[in-house]
């Protein structure tokens, strides 16, 4: 399942919700709104409505059909109360339950709650209408409307850039990062979904939003190949949901699991998992979920060569999935059983499935379904003589498996395994393999063969291309500090050195800080580590507003920073320190639990000549940072 679950509550509402007593409770709201109301009615009134979101929130997580029933109902509370905040707050509860169960419907209602709040001007009501609108736009991208939620995401994000819509921001950012990964832009794509779940940590997001981004996150890691990442965390995430009776959700993160082994070629486990996740979502009623699952069941039975009983799983994902409301998943599916006919050896039909759904699949501008698509093609054409429409096919989706596989590798920057790049290596080999005994058949006719030598060539200098791009993406990547988004050690040290060359060439002054966080482990020992990262952030927010234009700075390790002052000798390195120590100072770190003062010492040092080596210099001004935090911290210290 592409998507995952809209929510996740902190625990689940004792007890069952019966009809009748929400129908007793409305009628008596209703008995009431009738007669005029004092402000504090009013207040109480709107305390109660908000409750009953809440529930239906922590629900969702587990019967999200209970709460599709459910929600019409509060909606009419919320309107007749004149909540218009908490009515969009409704609309976007209510598109991410249905974006799991039918996708139009969540437009629908999307649409609808996007309409009504537009011109809304109080900050809470705002936020509201901008999450409402990032989930709108998924569910258009999803639907196949890529423009119009492409434009709603961009207007999201320059819309939400105030503090208090950081968690609409997010929201959009992780949208915008799941789109561009299933359209194979990985480095934008997780760039995004990075990005989303660093804000949903911070205090203005929910545990419930930063779920549903790790959730993305980690269908991305399955895209990208970093499938023992990807196991992780959905391992973690169903735990999660299985301490809090989240059925649903748990239904969601077992196939997650399910494609992980499929993805490793492990047939049988997938097939067993595939075949646990369909129990999960059957006893939930997710009948997307069930279908899903029905869709592994059949691809793991065809791999394992069990086409026959393929065929069956297949045509029951088919008939429960509704065209309308998935329409991707759907195409899906019908190419999935034109191969399970191939593999029946009954290539007329197969080939009666798959050429109505050509443009359709064009139109959905998904690289992997197109692929898809594309082999079961060459497959048909090919078992019915028809070699250039098979050869044509063949290329068409071999261009597109290797675009999505470079695309992927350059996404692992930041995790970038060895084995992982054996894998791929191994994968190449198998499809050149693969492509050389496709070959010998179609060298048949000599006009096939020279036209494979050409777009093999082509083809060679396209994935050389690829790969300059990947390693230039790859080398600013492994040159950025996670947590800051500052060069990090060896970046800042090499930018030393080379202008250590340039000072002793042109003779010009330079000098270097080491910048020290005081007291650091004692804000980690007092606030947790979370807060010990939000504080090395803000510190790496701050400290580049107090430099000049030519002055770099780096992270060396823990809560050290190094900032290189070209053209800059002792007394000028030393006015810098000052304004940077009063900038930190000036600048604490806001929190919920109130403002965090946070403070730095620092060390300089003036760059002596050409004999004095990088590694003299750093020991230089770090015996002065020593000497600045023994002289009480919060203080300057000029080396010898």
């Amino acid at each position: 399942m592409t998507r995952g679950t809209s929510f996740l509550g902190t625990r689940l509402v004792r007890g069952a919700w019966h009809w009748l007593g929400l129908v007793g409770w409305a009628a008596c709201i209703g008995l009431v709104a009738l007669m005029p109301q004092p402000a504090t009615a009013q207040a109480d009134e709107a305390v109660a409505l908000e409750g009953r979101l809440g529930a239906l929130r922590e629900l969702s997580g587990a019967d999200p059909n209970k709460v599709q029933a459910l929600l019409p109902a509060l909606r009419d509370d919320v309107v007749r109360a004149g909540l218009l905040g908490l009515r969009l707050e409704v609309d976007e509860l209510e598109c991410r339950v249905f974006a799991d169960l039918d996708l139009s419907q969540a437009i629908r209602v999307a649409a609808a709650g996007v309409a009504v709040g537009r011109g809304v001007t109080d900050a809470p009501s705002s936020l509201a209408w901008l999450r409402l609108r990032a989930c709108h736009a998924a569910v258009l991208m999803d639907g196949g409307d890529v423009a119009a939620g492409e434009r709603e995401l961009d207007e999201v994000l320059a819309s939400s850039t105030a503090d208090e819509f950081v968690s609409a921001r997010a929201l959009a950012l992780m949208e915008r990062g799941t789109h561009r990964s299933r359209m194979g832009e990985m480095i934008e794509g997780q760039k995004d979904l990075l990005r989303a779940c660093d804000l949903l940590k911070a205090p203005a997001g929910s545990d419930r939003d930063l779920v549903l981004c790790l959730g993305s996150l980690a269908n991305h890691h399955k895209r990208i190949g970093d499938l023992d990442e990807a196991m992780a965390m959905l391992g973690q995430l169903r735990a999660r949901a299985r301490a809090r009776a989240a059925r649903f959700d748990e239904s969601i993160y077992a196939y997650g699991m399910a494609e992980v082994h499929f993805l490793r070629d492990d047939w049988v486990q997938a097939l067993a998992s595939f075949n646990e996740a369909a129990a999960l979502a059957r006893a939930v009623r997710n009948n997307a979920g069930l279908a899903y699952a029905e869709m592994g069941i059949a691809g793991s039975l065809r791999r394992m060569g069990d086409p026959v009983q393929a065929l069956s799983h297949v045509d029951k994902a088919l008939q429960l999935l509704d065209e309308t409301a998935d329409p991707g998943h759907a195409l899906r599916g019908k190419v999935l059983r034109a191969r399970v006919l191939m593999a029946l050896g009954r290539a007329q039909e197969a080939d009666a499935e798959l050429r109505p759904l050509e443009p359709r699949v064009r139109a959905m501008k998904h690289d992997w379904l197109l692929a898809q698509w594309m082999a079961a093609r060459a497959e048909t054409a090919a078992a019915l003589g028809r070699w250039s429409e098979a050869y044509q096919s063949m290329m068409e989706g071999r261009g597109l498996n290797d675009r999505l596989r470079n695309q992927g590798l350059s996404e692992m920057a930041t995790r970038l395994r060895l084995q992982f790049n054996r894998e791929r290596d191994l994968a190449e080999l198998r499809s050149l393999r693969s492509l050389n005994e496709q070959g010998d058949a179609l060298r048949r006719t000599q006009w096939v063969a020279i036209g494979l030598f050409v777009l093999l060539l082509l083809a060679s200098v396209g994935f050389a291309a690829a790969k300059f791009l990947q390693a230039k993406a790859l080398k600013v990547l492994a040159a950025t500090d996670e947590l800051t988004g500052l060069p990090n050690r060896r970046a800042i040290l090499a930018y030393a050195e080379q202008q250590m060359r340039l000072a002793g060439d042109t003779g010009k002054s330079l000098s270097v800080l080491m910048i020290d966080i005081d007291h650091f482990k004692r804000i980690n020992d007092a606030h947790g580590h979370a807060v010990g990262d939000e504080v090395l952030h803000h510190v790496g927010q701050v400290l580049p507003s107090a430099l000049r234009t030519r002055d770099r700075l780096g992270r060396i390790g823990g809560e050290e920073f190094l900032v290189v002052l070209p053209e800059a000798n002792a007394a000028r390195a030393i006015a810098v320190a000052h304004r940077i120590r009063e900038a930190i100072a000036a600048r604490p770190l806001a929190r919920p639990a109130g403002k965090l003062r946070v403070t730095v010492s620092i060390g300089a040092a003036q760059w002596l000549a050409r004999s004095e080596r990088i590694d003299d210099l750093l020991a230089r001004v770090d015996t002065a940072l020593y000497r600045a935090k023994a002289d009480g911290r919060d203080t300057v210290s000029l080396a010898a």
